[in-house]
């Protein structure tokens, strides 16, 4: 497999993951017997490790895995079966990858791969309203 073959596969592997947290999130949520310190905990800490095996180490702020957001059925950030790659380029050491998803509204994400050691993790995430046709930085 070559290094777009390893990355594309991070990023699909990413998002399936990221979908099954998010459906463990509502799971957690429904647990009457935790606090909500408990469940916060536990979601972060599902999250911790799923940044660890995917993201590049790197201070996130304002985003996951330090805040914790999540969609419901139906509503799931990461889908995919809703999220295709679409074109997967490799320019100055990175490795982009774009996807698009027709719902909620026509968007397209490209993540940004970095090699780390002998692992390409993701970096960092834009997205592009097709009508806006414009790229911004989002959180993970």
């Amino acid at each position: 497999m070559n290094d777009l073959e390893i990355a594309k596969n991070v990023v699909v592997d990413f998002i399936k993951e990221m979908n099954l947290w998010e459906k463990e999130c509502n799971n957690i949520e429904k647990e009457v017997s935790l606090s909500y310190q408990e469940k916060t905990e536990r979601k972060k800490e599902l999250l911790v490790k799923l940044f660890n095996k995917f993201c590049t180490n790197k201070k996130r702020t304002y985003g996951r895995p330090n805040v914790i957001d999540y969609g419901t059925n139906g509503y799931y950030e990461y889908d995919p079966d809703k999220e295709v790659i679409e074109e997967v380029t490799e320019e100055n050491k990175k490795i982009i990858v774009i996807t698009y998803r027709e719902s909620p509204l026509k968007t397209k994400y490209m993540y940004i791969l970095l090699k780390k050691g002998e692992y390409w993790l993701i970096d960092s995430k834009k997205k592009c309203f097709l009508l806006d046709d414009k790229w911004k930085a989002i959180f993970l």
